[in-house]
C-alpha cells in the first residue's frame, strides 16, 4: 500500500522546522493504533507465535510512546499536538475497521495482514525521520523503528506464506 498520499504522510513530507514535533505526535498516535489492534487481537488469536508477537508489539510500542511523549514535552514544553494525533487516527480508521471486520472470520490472518500494513506505514514515516529529523535521538529512534518493524513484517510475511498461501504478499483482504 502506498502511504505517501495519506494526509499524515503529506504533513510530514511538507513540514519544515516543526518536523520533529509533527513526527512525534503522529508516531505516538500511530503506535497507539498498533496497541489497540494488538489488544483487540489477543483474546481472539489462536496461534501462539503470533500472540507472542502481539504481546511484544504492545511492550515495545508502549515503551516508545513513553519515550516520545517525554521528548515532546521536554522539547516543546507541552503534550503532543492533539489535533495532529486526531488526524493520524483518522488516517488509520479504515485499516482499523477492515481489521475489526476481518477478525470476525480469521483474526490470525487479519492481524498478520493489517499489522504488516500498519508497520509499513510506520517504516515509511521513520525513513522520512531518518532523513529530516533535527534531533539525533529522534533519528536513532527512527532507525530502530525501521529495523524492528521491517523484521516483524518479514516474519509476518513468512507466516502468511506458511499458514495462508493465498494471502502472502497481499496488502489487504476483502473488499
Amino acid at each position: 500500500m502506498d502511504h505517501s498520499q495519506m494526509p499524515s504522510m503529506q504533513r510530514l513530507q511538507s513540514s519544515g522546522e516543526e518536523f520533529d514535533a509533527i513526527f512525534l505526535a503522529e508516531m505516538i498516535e500511530h503506535h497507539q493504533g498498533a496497541l489497540e489492534m494488538s489488544k483487540q487481537y489477543l483474546p481472539e488469536g489462536k496461534r501462539a507465535p503470533l500472540r507472542e508477537a502481539a504481546e511484544r508489539i504492545i511492550a515495545d510500542q508502549r515503551r516508545e510512546i513513553t519515550q516520545m511523549t517525554a521528548w515532546n514535552t521536554a522539547w516543546t514544553g507541552k503534550a503532543p499536538d492533539p489535533e495532529l494525533r486526531q488526524l493520524m487516527k483518522a488516517d488509520m480508521a479504515s485499516m482499523q475497521s477492515a481489521f475489526t471486520r476481518e477478525c470476525r472470520t480469521d483474526c490470525d490472518r487479519a492481524f498478520l495482514i493489517h499489522m504488516k500494513m500498519h508497520h509499513q506505514m510506520a517504516v515509511d514515516m521513520a525513513k522520512l525521520a531518518q532523513e529530516r529529523a533535527g534531533r539525533p535521538e529522534l533519528k536513532k529512534l527512527a532507525t530502530g523503528i525501521t529495523a524492528s518493524q521491517t523484521e516483524e513484517m518479514e516474519q509476518f510475511e513468512m507466516w502468511l506464506k506458511k499458514w495462508y498461501p493465498d494471502a502472502a504478499g497481499s496488502a489487504a483482504i476483502g473488499p
